[in-house]
């Protein structure tokens, strides 16, 4: 016998939240590698560690977030002399 529409409905929204709970997994995976990739060439390569100060500077962000990375702003600032 056949499973009621509700039912089956139900089972693909959850299906629906399992992927993307997995895509945003995903993403988040991606950004801290993308980053810690970023903040490394930072501190190799003048050229990025100024692009990267600038976007800092740039972009809006929370305040708590921009107390997280001060320690690695004063460092990239020190390594560029500024």
């Amino acid at each position: 016998m056949a499973r009621p529409i509700k039912a089956r409905l139900f089972e693909l929204e959850l299906k629906a939240a399992r992927l993307r709970t997995l895509r945003r997994k995903q993403i988040n995976g991606e950004r801290f590698v993308i980053g810690a990739l970023m903040i490394e060439a930072a501190r190799r390569d003048p050229v990025v560690r100024d692009l990267l100060l600038a976007e800092v500077e740039r972009e809006p962000m929370r305040d708590m977030d921009r107390e997280r990375i001060a320690p690695l702003i004063d460092e990239l600032r020190e390594l560029t002399g500024a």
